[in-house]
């Protein structure tokens, strides 16, 4: 038969920690057995103690002291908390980087739609100096004007519209 510190330390093996009580019930081994033994095993160095009234409890000492283990406890608590800090800082810095990506998107559809409409304007001026005549100029005069400029006011609408009607719905939205 097992003797009772055995049972206690095969136990502490097993389970890692345990109190008084759950010893007793789990070895059916007498309170006041279970209190002698875990404090001759304190004085042999084998068993610590760990915590305070209601959470006091037992554990096989194995290299590591009960303070050393809630050292390492709290340093590890503290790294977790650095790491969920990091973490949140990292999607701050996604969320402001999917933003300004979005905005040179914006960017770079308003610059295609100018260029369109410039190359709109070189056409369009293109054909009309290809009818021009020195004799028929002061004709066309007033046409080219008028073309540019209506070619203008389209240009500036199409980029407004671009620009708050579909754009900024989609930067929002990121």
């Amino acid at each position: 038969m097992k003797s009772a510190r055995e049972k206690i330390i095969e136990y502490l093996k097993d389970n890692d920690k345990a109190t008084q009580v759950e010893l007793s019930e789990n070895l059916q081994i007498q309170r006041s057995t279970v209190a002698r033994v875990l404090r001759d095993l304190m004085e042999e160095n084998t068993v610590e103690r760990v915590g305070t009234n209601r959470n006091l409890y037992y554990i096989l000492k194995e290299g590591m002291t009960a303070e050393q283990y809630d050292n390492i406890s709290s340093e590890i608590k503290k790294r977790v908390i650095l790491v969920e800090e990091s973490m949140e800082n990292v999607k701050e810095q996604v969320d402001n980087a999917n933003q300004n990506i979005n905005k040179i998107y914006i960017d770079i559809i308003s610059l295609m739609s100018v260029f369109v409409a410039i190359i709109a304007l070189i056409i369009t001026n293109a054909d009309i100096v290809l009818k021009i005549t020195e004799s028929n100029i002061k004709n066309y005069l007033l046409d080219i004007v008028l073309v540019n400029l209506s070619v203008c006011i389209c240009l500036a609408v199409f980029v407004i519209l671009i620009r708050f009607i579909v754009l900024k719905p989609l930067s929002k939205k990121k």
